[in-house]
């Protein structure tokens, strides 16, 4: 079994490749172990539960975690009688790890009137945490924090993750007219066949919302319940049982399969060969 740290989870993610329309990396995601168990394969070597996200969002995140940019805080910013009036540069340069001391003051205030120090200090930071520098310092300047813009109306500045949120609700982060959302299920599972070589079963399933209608993820869920709900209206008392049950019975797995398939809800499957 294998720990990661909460502060290495971002760093630990990985490129995967689902079909040739999507670039995406797979992060871990909690306990692994414990799903072991709930599909029967406690005694597999290695299992694996991850995230899916787009390419590149590991990286951009990671370098906003180094930089404190996540955290939830409150923290020292809060001792500043200012900090309601810095610009976001100057934001950025305190958070760098200036503080809030007389000379702390200064230096910070150099950094933000000095864009080029800013910007190698950052690069620096950044640099010695292992991230990409100019990919973290191309998402900083996306999201405006080396500008003199002020910081977001009602943002908190002793809350960096509250400062972060707010950047990111801009007009080319939210979902435009006649825009649908996605799901992507993956499961691989590597075994050796009754002939001795090594095979990857590979069920996929990628679903889309509506445009203009309902998302993937109300889709996926809502008609998933809706189908147990109806058997359980539809069928004798004992067939299911009484209390609160996970979908890993075949008697609640065999009838719901082909009626989400019916819905247009399906994963497809295929065997690849390993070495």
């Amino acid at each position: 079994m294998r720990d990661i740290r909460g502060e290495d989870l971002l760093r630990s993610g990985r490129p995967i490749t689902i079909n040739n329309a999507f670039a995406l990396d797979v992060l871990p995601n909690r306990d692994s172990t414990s799903f072991a168990e709930l599909y029967g394969l406690a005694h597999a070597p290695t299992f694996f539960r991850g995230t899916l996200r787009y390419r590149g969002f590991c990286e951009r995140m990671l370098a906003l975690s180094q930089l404190g940019l996540l955290d939830v805080g409150p923290n020292v910013l809060a001792k500043s009688p200012t900090n309601d009036t810095w610009s976001r540069r100057r934001w950025l340069a305190e958070l760098l790890g200036a503080g809030t001391a007389a000379e702390g003051a200064a230096a910070a205030e150099a950094l933000a009137e000095q864009p080029a120090l800013l910007i190698a200090a950052l690069r620096a930071r950044m640099a010695t945490c292992g991230s990409d520098p100019e990919v973290g310092l191309d998402f900083l300047a996306w999201l405006g924090l080396l500008e003199e813009a002020p910081l977001p109306d009602g943002a908190a500045a002793d809350k960096p993750l509250d400062v972060i949120a707010q950047l990111l609700q801009r007009p080319d982060t939210a979902f435009q007219p006649g825009e649908r959302d996605m799901v992507i299920m993956r499961h691989e599972l590597d075994v050796r066949s009754r002939e001795g070589g090594m095979e990857r079963h590979v069920s996929t399933m990628v679903e889309y919302g509506t445009p203009n209608g309902t998302t993937a993820m109300a889709k996926t869920v809502g008609l998933t319940a809706a189908i147990c709900a109806q058997l359980v209206l539809d069928s004798p008392k004992e067939r299911f049982g009484v209390g609160v049950q996970r979908p890993l019975r075949p008697a609640w797995y065999e009838p719901v399969l082909p009626l989400l398939e019916a819905e247009g809800i399906r994963l497809s499957e295929h065997v690849e060969q390993l070495a």
